[in-house]
């Protein structure tokens, strides 16, 4: 297939297969969360070159690994390639604890890269909203109770959902730090199970949601 009819068939798979005509509704979550940082869904080309062009952004930093999304991985950091900005590509999962692995790597990459920098996920709701608290936490200084990037209004994170896992890995850091202080990283490494992390019971709307009709990864 010519390259060109395979750039019109990804444009189209991330417009129609990937849920991008929805993303439009909403702008495509994107979202400010500091001077140098911001977040959103899967971007589409235009909409990427218009936040380089509006923002300055300098990184992009996709959060859905190549696996089951490469078509929309390379066409994000294809875009990232004609604009002359940085792409990164970290996987995360929205209904699995981070493992400490991923979490040490998440914070290498935002101590690396050249802001501002755009975090983006499928949604821009789950991953991107863990992703975003954690740079509000580590280069920013925010304690992590209250860098607010996993919430319903406005990001549509749902916590009574399998992506609740997330919630739970916050709230284990910050229930154990009020008890006994401890910066986050030496949590990650010597009090951090992400084995011990029970996965909230799929059923009722919210899953079917979530599962079914987002089908968040």
């Amino acid at each position: 297939m010519p390259r060109s009819a395979t750039w019109s068939l990804a444009h189209a798979k991330a417009f129609f297969v990937d849920f991008g005509f929805l993303r439009k509704l909403n702008n495509n979550n994107f979202h400010r969360i500091s001077p140098w940082a911001f977040r959103s869904g899967q971007p589409m080309p235009p909409e990427l070159k218009r936040y380089v062009a509006r923002h300055g952004i300098r990184t992009v930093v996709g959060l859905r690994g190549t696996k089951g999304a490469r078509r929309y991985t390379e066409l994000v950091e294809r875009t990232c390639d004609e604009l002359g900005v940085a792409f990164r590509n970290l996987k995360l999962a929205s209904h699995k604890p981070p493992s400490p692995s991923r979490l040490h790597a998440a914070r290498e990459l935002l101590e690396e890269i050249e802001y501002p920098a755009l975090f983006h996920c499928k949604s821009g709701a789950d991953r991107a909203g863990l992703f975003s608290a954690l740079y509000l936490h580590w280069m920013e200084g925010v304690p992590l109770e209250e860098t607010r990037q996993l919430r319903f209004w406005p990001y549509g994170h749902i916590r009574n959902a399998r992506t609740g896992v997330l919630d739970q890995f916050i709230d284990a850091y910050v229930s154990y730090s009020r008890q006994e202080p401890i910066d986050l990283t030496t949590w990650i490494d010597e009090v951090y199970r992400p084995e011990a992390f029970n996965e909230p019971a799929p059923g009722g709307f919210r899953s079917w949601l979530v599962d079914r009709v987002l089908k968040r990864e």
